[in-house]
């Protein structure tokens, strides 16, 4: 999940709170998770019809990562 998220793992330690975070975050209501002819997860939400093979979350979880990673700039300031 670090790589996915685009976590240096080698040198973003700090960031790797949200990795786990994002693991284990439950689809939010409406989406649903459902697994396609291969096993592999989509995502639907039936009040939109919008169907997405990334999860409904990873855009709050890019943008903690913006913010951790600005606060860890700003302290080296």
């Amino acid at each position: 999940m670090a790589a996915y998220l685009g976590i240096n793992v080698a040198v973003e330690k700090h960031l790797l709170w949200i990795a786990k975070t994002a693991i284990l975050a439950p689809v939010p209501q409406p989406w649903v998770e459902l697994f396609d002819e291969e096993g592999i997860p989509y995502y639907h939400n039936p009040e939109t019809a919008e169907v997405s093979r990334k999860h409904p979350l990873d855009g709050h979880f890019l943008s903690l990562i913006v913010e951790e990673r600005q606060k860890a700039a700003a302290l080296v300031q």
